[in-house]
């Protein structure tokens, strides 16, 4: 729906900080009446009405014992909000919410077996509302199959680039389509929303004509002149441009100045204690700043706290030993204005000259960067260390496209680093050399590490790839079962339950020497982007070939 569109688009662990609703508001309340009925459900239900009154959430409902319902309250402007439905005996919220505006005066609404299609009336913002969620629709399904497309292809980088050039002009296209909306509805607080809700993450360039298709009441707001001052601010941090300098103090109340990091590649990661998106994010960084801190990379952590304690005891806790700096204004940190952040988490990855070459780059993208950086192609790097293993080889075996092939790395002491170009996420056969052991593991696209004992091979531990997880989560839940009918028959079980999944693929690929009758249904059962890779079109060659 409308208030989901753009922040769909947004980085997936993008928290955004507090959300302007516009100071253009009349400060005096009106009142508003909420009231229908929902049709054809199991009662009692209990109705959830969820909006947001001057920065506080309000959370109402209505116990239906016949299906009517009436909300009331007072707004001081018309409010997006959110309408949930959810049984007594525990039922979770179903069907989808119903998203809808509040207008002063009465709002009737009417609904058959749920809310989210429901119609409303006596609310033009909802109309309005709902014109836009019409307009966007074809946009948002073309993102999302983008979006599909390029996490199958994410191994083969002249797809990446056409898929992102493709999803720069999808986005283009929408933010175009949202400027034409504004310009027909400059007053409408609908309007005010869509644009609002965008600041985060901003673009200037595409945010700047919606922002400017406002009325003069909104754009000279208070929280107007607030988005006014950030795209000066944001534009000054767009990629190609030299990064403003700063310098803030660090926990012992030393100057640390962003030029005195020039020479190195620098991240400037904006975080803060409170923010678990944040927090969750650390050791992505953590993994990135250990992996190329000899390479001539760093990170430069600016934090978003009031609180020193709760600042330096995030530090420890998340073991982050880059430099920080705070200056203990929480949002209103100095270098976070500076730069236009208004969310969080954020960040800006610098050159050697202070030149920003990339935003916003988390886990796996911010690896890819670095890698692409400091190792000049592989888009896979294994870091390894294996307990007590003497000094040997490791020779990897995959495939690369259709063909197979095989890299032989030195180790040393236990540890080595493997990187190559990786097509796909697929399993990996290893052979130790001269000991003739065997192990495998299932490698994904960026940085992995892989760490354990020599004499416990089978349990070795592979950080940072999905694929792997999935797969010894699957080894774990048919570990008991020692039929081979039995294990075939969890597996295409899995299969057909998981049509998205590179696992699944691996599981047909195994699969290809038997019955093809039984095969070439599976095969057919993934979607259509998983038989599009490479392995899919191997598989594809093999059953042409038994059939």
């Amino acid at each position: 729906m409308l208030y989901r569109s753009f922040r769909q688009l947004l980085p997936a662990a993008l928290l955004l900080m507090k959300v302007a609703t516009g100071d253009c508001a009349p400060k005096a309340t009106s009142p508003f009446t909420l009231k229908g009925e929902v049709k054809g459900r199991k009662y009692p239900t209990v109705l959830y009405l969820l909006y947001k009154e001057n920065q506080k959430a309000v959370r109402d409902s209505a116990i239906l014992n016949d299906g009517h319902f009436v909300f009331k309250g007072s707004i001081s402007r018309p409010l997006s909000a959110a309408l949930y439905l959810k049984t007594q005996d525990g039922e979770q919220f179903s069907p989808p919410a119903r998203h809808l505006y509040l207008d002063p005066g009465v709002m009737t609404l009417e609904g058959k077996g749920g809310v989210d299609s429901a119609v409303v009336e006596g609310s033009p913002s909802t109309k309005l509302a709902d014109d836009w969620t019409k307009i966007s629709h074809p946009y948002m399904v073309q993102l999302e199959l983008l979006r599909s497309r390029a996490y199958y292809n994410r191994g083969n980088s002249d797809s990446v680039r056409i898929l992102k050039d493709q999803t720069d002009d999808a986005l283009t296209a929408l933010e175009n389509a949202l400027t034409v909306f504004v310009t027909r509805h400059p007053n409408s607080y609908v309007s005010w929303d869509l644009v609002d809700e965008r600041r985060v993450a901003m673009h200037p360039n595409t945010f700047q004509p919606s922002f400017e298709a406002l009325s003069p009441d909104f754009r000279n707001s208070p929280e107007g002149k607030k988005l006014a001052e950030q795209i000066v601010n944001v534009k000054q941090t767009e990629a190609g441009v030299r990064s403003p300098d700063f310098s803030q103090c660090d926990a012992h109340g030393n100057p640390i100045s962003l030029r005195s990091l020039h020479g190195k590649y620098v991240l400037i990661d904006f975080w803060a204690s409170w923010c678990g998106i944040c927090r969750a994010e650390n050791p992505n960084v953590l993994r990135a700043y250990n992996a190329y801190k000899d390479s001539g990379f760093t990170v430069l952590g600016v934090s978003l706290d009031d609180s020193k304690d709760k600042w330096l005891q995030a530090v420890r806790e998340d073991n982050m030993p880059w430099q920080q700096v705070c200056d203990m204004k929480g949002s209103k940190n100095d270098v976070a204005l500076l730069y236009g952040i208004v969310g969080i988490p954020q960040n800006v990855l610098l050159d050697p000259n202070g030149v920003i070459i990339a935003k916003n780059l988390r886990d796996r993208d911010l690896m890819r960067k670095l890698m692409d950086i400091f190792a000049g192609g592989p888009n896979m790097r294994l870091d390894g260390h294996i307990s007590s293993l003497k000094d040997s080889l490791a020779v990897f075996r995959y495939y690369a496209g259709d063909k197979p092939k095989q890299d032989t790395v030195a180790i040393h002491d236990g540890s080595f680093i493997w990187q190559t170009v990786m097509p796909e996420p697929q399993k990996i056969q290893v052979m130790l050399v001269p000991s003739h052991h065997k192990l495998q593991f299932y490698s994904d696209i960026g940085y992995l590490e892989l760490s354990g004992q020599a004499d416990s091979l089978n349990n070795l531990k592979v950080k940072g790839s999905w694929l792997d997880e999935e797969a010894k989560s699957f080894a774990a839940n048919t570990k008991d079962i020692s039929g081979q009918e039995q294990q075939r028959s969890l597996r295409v079980k899995y299969i057909r339950a998981h049509p998205q999944s590179f696992l699944s693929l691996n599981l047909v690929s195994d699969m290809t020497g038997s019955d093809y009758g039984e095969v070439y249904p599976l095969y057919m059962s993934l979607t259509e982007p998983l038989r599009g890779t490479p392995t899919g079109h191997r598989i594809a060659s093999l059953l042409t070939q038994h059939n």
